[in-house]
């Protein structure tokens, strides 16, 4: 089976020239299972974190986790940058469209 890191390598550098993280994001309560139902909350939510967790990343690949080991993709981001406020992180995520990597791999710079 192929996985995501040699899919993406096939037809794009990004992996190579950028730091890409994989973000799975899961949670079991209740109002957590409900945010994800709304895509903007959600990206909101992925937008505010309480640790500073893509501080030294160019881009995060998104997903929600669902039972087990499987993921829902939510998006590939850009990180344009982040500042702290009241003890929250929050972070320019500007999104990417991945078919871009592979028609025109220069599209995501």
């Amino acid at each position: 089976m192929i996985g995501l890191n040699e899919l993406l390598s096939l037809k794009s550098d990004m992996l190579a020239k950028y730091k890409v993280k994989y973000v799975r994001h899961k949670d079991s309560r209740k109002e957590y299972r409900e945010l994800i139902k709304d895509r903007e909350e959600l990206l909101n939510y992925q937008a505010h974190q309480s640790k500073n967790v893509f501080k030294d990343c160019d881009y995060i690949i998104s997903f929600f986790g669902l039972d087990g080991s499987k993921s829902l993709f939510i998006g590939a981001f850009k990180v344009n940058g982040w500042y702290e406020n009241t003890g929250e992180f929050h972070y320019d995520l500007y999104r990417i469209n991945l078919k871009m990597l592979f028609l025109e791999p220069e599209s995501y710079h």
